[in-house]
């Protein structure tokens, strides 16, 4: 531990003593990632935030609960209150999953080893970014768009049936909706304030991370520390048609996913690459928007080596999904 801490400390003093060198151009980065967050992300997240904690206090979630406990069951071995957090993780996006994973588990409605394996098919990108952001906005297809959100969402679903039998060292029985308590009439008072403080306050940590982390892979780009690693997945991945541009896509992508998706558009590569490269990009997510979910799921004291390894095998199934749509949707 001590250690880890003397290199994170490294590592920080050696992120100042750059920005210092260069403050300006660092300044418009950090800028531009606030920019996005602004305009891009509260509009789209912090409703979320919001009514899903709303419907959260006003018994929604023993709603779904109830409809589609044995479905979960039989799929993932949890509760019927994880279709509550699986619908809105793919309805809004990252982090949602990861905060109402959280709600859930502070609520008492799932256990802790539940919560380990709902976070494998519920850490998902929204279709607003998949579609609009990427496929409209950045390709101009809406058809890889829509080859991309299948891939990542039948990704997610393989990626929780992989993880069904998962179990803690401690192996904490798993609740069924049956020993809950999932009486509405019994919820304490809404506390409106409460709602918005809490929503408010999660979308301000959204803001910081991007904000940092467009400033980190600035300085990233500037000192080309990348470069080697660039160079090296253009050599094996040349073959098959990656370029340059196309490989240090993939490199910032696992920093930062809206700038890997960015340069990815820009780069000249066939869409049947375009495509898996796009798919393991948003399914990986990025370093910005781990940090992200990881502020809520250290609190259920999920383990960060885990958390990474389950992205790993999601983005191996989505990303082997995506290459088997291309050849009937393409």
């Amino acid at each position: 531990m001590k250690r880890t801490r003397i290199v994170a400390t490294i590592l920080v003093i050696a992120i100042l003593i750059l920005f210092v060198c260069n403050p300006e151009e660092n300044i418009k980065a950090c800028l531009l990632g606030l920019n996005i967050w602004a305009i891009s992300w509260v509009p789209a997240l912090l409703p979320f935030f919001i009514l899903t904690k709303l419907l959260s206090e006003l018994g929604f979630i023993n709603f779904l609960a109830k409809k589609f406990e044995k479905i979960t069951y039989k799929l993932f071995k949890v509760s019927g209150a994880s279709s509550y957090i699986f619908m809105f993780s793919i309805i809004s996006g990252y982090p949602i999953g990861a905060k109402l994973t959280y709600d859930c588990f502070n609520k008492g409605l799932i256990t802790k080893e539940e919560a380990y394996k709902i976070t494998t098919f519920t850490s998902n990108s929204g279709p607003m970014f998949i579609l609009g952001t990427v496929a409209v906005g950045m390709f101009g297809n809406i058809k890889i768009g829509i080859i991309v959100l299948i891939s990542h969402i039948l990704g997610a679903i393989v990626n929780g049936i992989f993880y069904r039998n998962y179990k803690l060292k401690n192996n904490i029985n798993i609740n069924t909706i049956k020993n809950l308590n999932y009486n509405t009439e019994k919820h304490n008072e809404i506390n409106l304030e409460d709602i918005m403080y809490t929503s408010i306050k999660s979308i301000l940590i959204v803001g910081g991370y991007i904000s940092i982390f467009f400033m980190i892979i600035n300085l990233i780009n500037n000192i080309q520390i990348l470069k080697p690693i660039n160079l090296l997945l253009y050599s094996i991945l040349k073959p098959i048609g990656l370029t340059p541009l196309g490989a240090t896509s993939i490199t910032n992508g696992i920093i930062e996913m809206t700038k890997g998706c960015l340069l990815l558009s820009q780069s000249s590569i066939s869409t049947t690459l375009i495509i898996p490269i796009a798919t393991a990009i948003i399914t990986f997510g990025g370093l910005s928007i781990h940090m992200q979910s990881l502020t809520f799921l250290k609190k259920i004291e999920i383990k960060t080596s885990f958390y990474f390894i389950q992205k790993l095998t999601h983005v191996i199934f989505s990303t082997f999904i995506s290459i088997l749509l291309c050849f009937f949707m393409l």
